[in-house]
C-alpha cells in the first residue's frame, strides 16, 4: 500500500535514489546521455535537501520498501519544481497521488495557479493532471547544457 506524506530528513538517502533512477531511465530517450548527465548532476547533496525540507514542500510515496515517489514545490515561486517516481512503479498512480498531494499543500498556502516546467517525458503526465500547455521553454544547466522543457499551469483554487 502506497502513502502519501511530507518528507523527513530520514528519507533523504532514499529520495535521491528515487530521483536518479527516475531521471536515468525515465528521460533517456527524450534527452542525449550528455545532457541526461548533466541534469544528474544538477541534484544537489544532503545539505541541500535538508534546506529544501525547511523551506520548500517535500513529499514522498512510500511503501513496505520505502521511499518510491517524491514531489517538490516551490511556494515563493508558485512552481511544482519535481516529481519523480520510482522506473518499477510508474504508471501506478503513485505520480498523480503525489501531485494532488502538492497541490492540496499549495491550496493551503493559498496558491491559486501552479506552474510547472516539465521534462519531455513527463509532458503527457502533466497533461493527464489536467495542467494546461503554455508553451515550450528551457532548462538551463550549470554548465550551460540547456534541455527542452514544456511549460504547464493549472488554476487550483477551486
Amino acid at each position: 500500500m502506497i502513502e502519501i506524506r511530507e518528507a523527513r530528513e530520514d528519507d533523504i538517502e532514499q529520495l535521491k535514489e528515487v530521483v536518479a533512477s527516475s531521471i536515468s531511465e525515465l528521460c533517456k530517450g527524450h534527452y542525449t546521455p550528455v545532457q541526461l548527465e548533466e541534469l544528474l548532476g544538477q541534484y544537489p547533496g544532503k545539505d541541500v535537501y535538508r534546506k529544501w525540507l525547511r523551506e520548500r514542500v517535500l513529499i514522498v510515496a512510500t511503501n513496505e520498501a520505502g521511499v518510491v515517489g517524491f514531489a517538490q514545490f516551490n511556494p515563493s515561486h508558485e512552481s511544482l519544481e519535481a516529481v519523480h517516481v520510482s522506473p518499477e512503479h510508474a504508471g501506478k498512480g503513485i505520480g498523480k497521488s503525489l501531485v494532488r498531494g502538492i497541490e492540496e499543500k499549495a491550496r493551503r498556502l493559498g496558491v491559486r495557479k501552479v506552474f510547472v516546467d516539465s521534462s519531455l517525458n513527463a509532458a503527457g503526465f502533466y497533461s493527464s493532471c489536467d495542467y494546461v500547455r503554455i508553451g515550450p521553454s528551457k532548462y538551463q544547466c550549470r554548465d550551460g547544457i540547456e534541455l527542452e522543457t514544456v511549460r504547464f499551469e493549472k488554476e487550483i483554487d477551486r
